[in-house]
């Protein structure tokens, strides 16, 4: 995760990522401090990724990856893989 708090954006950085199951993608949340997560992308190939992630990630805490149906849902419906603590350095 690179992350610039003055702009408020964030990317991804995948190394040799494993692909989603069939029917399936990776979908990218924004978790705030209450612990609720925003939508922040889908990613549906494997291998190495650079994505950048919607949304404000100036205040964001963590950003998690779960597996949700093709076209990706508009909350979580699945504990994450991954979660990725963010750092509140400056930047």
């Amino acid at each position: 995760m690179v992350r610039s708090l003055s702009e408020g954006r964030a990317v991804l950085v995948t190394d040799d990522m494993a692909a989603p199951p069939p029917g399936k993608v990776f979908e990218l949340w924004l978790q705030d401090e209450e612990g609720q997560m925003s939508k922040a992308g889908l990613m549906s190939k494997p291998g190495d990724n650079k994505l950048l992630l919607t949304g404000d990630a100036s205040e964001a805490t963590g950003v998690g990856i779960t597996v949700e149906p093709e076209g990706g849902s508009d909350q979580p419906t699945t504990e994450p893989i991954a979660l990725i603590d963010l750092d509140k350095g400056e930047a």
